[in-house]
């Protein structure tokens, strides 16, 4: 399995909250099937998570490499960002290379203020699209007007969006208004991979096995193979 959305890195967000916490992190994945992770720490939130891209930024990936051989953990980790889209300066950052896309694609992982109108959130789509840049727009399931029209995500992926779900949404771990509509989006197939968003080793872990057994048994093992390992791949250019 391949997971484009985690809070792995330790030291830049409220994700992992040191080396510890990563190593235990990765083992997770890999016995849990995950052969490739991606580290996207929140970025663009102005005067909390900021994470612009850096050399220190960098030399904690880098550390991180190093203690995946030191310790032969088999996961591939790569690099990416979660940006926060609320208004138009990040355009800048972007062009400047200050925001980062995943696996230096042209896909960049974004997320919204949860309570963002739709219209918002389009123009925001618009801006990135006219960069020549496509959305990977993070767990749309969790944003208020999502939950109250779904179909709004079909308009999006019509646009040239991937959709990208929580694994732990599918199980009401962020609510059951959350809940039902990442269970709708999977049913309506408006939805292009799931991520696991993990946070730590105890709590929205990296653990992924639990998704693959649900969308096997509830829808088939092409749609598991496409949501958990194909299309993450084709996303990452992989």
């Amino acid at each position: 399995m391949v997971d484009i959305h985690s809070h792995i890195l330790p030291f830049v967000d409220d994700g992992a909250e040191d080396f510890d916490d990563f190593i235990q992190m990765a083992d997770v994945a890999v016995r849990s099937g995950v052969e490739i992770i991606v580290s996207t720490p929140h970025s663009n939130q102005k005067g909390r998570f900021e994470n612009y891209e850096s050399h220190a930024l960098k030399n904690v990936y880098e550390e991180a490499e190093r203690i995946l051989d030191f310790y032969d953990i088999p996961l591939t980790i790569l690099r990416g960002m979660e940006i926060y889209l609320q208004d138009s300066r990040w355009m800048d950052k972007i062009v400047d290379g200050k925001l980062i896309p995943l696996n230096n694609t042209k896909n960049y992982l974004v997320e919204f203020p949860f309570h963002e109108y739709p219209d918002r959130m389009e123009k925001q789509i618009v801006r990135m699209l006219s960069l020549k840049k496509v959305p990977v727009i993070a767990h749309p399931e969790r944003y208020f007007c999502i939950q109250d029209d779904p179909e709004i995500i079909r308009y999006f992926m019509d646009m040239g969006c991937y959709i990208q779900i929580n694994k732990g949404s599918v199980f009401d771990s962020f609510g059951r208004n959350a809940g039902r509509t990442a269970r709708y989006l999977l049913d309506a197939n408006l939805v292009s991979c799931i991520g696991s968003d993990a946070h730590s080793p105890h709590v929205r872990t990296t653990k992924m096995s639990h998704i693959r057994e649900y969308l096997e048994t509830t829808y088939s093992h092409e749609k598991m193979r496409a949501l958990l390992d194909e299309n993450p791949r084709k996303i990452l250019g992989l």
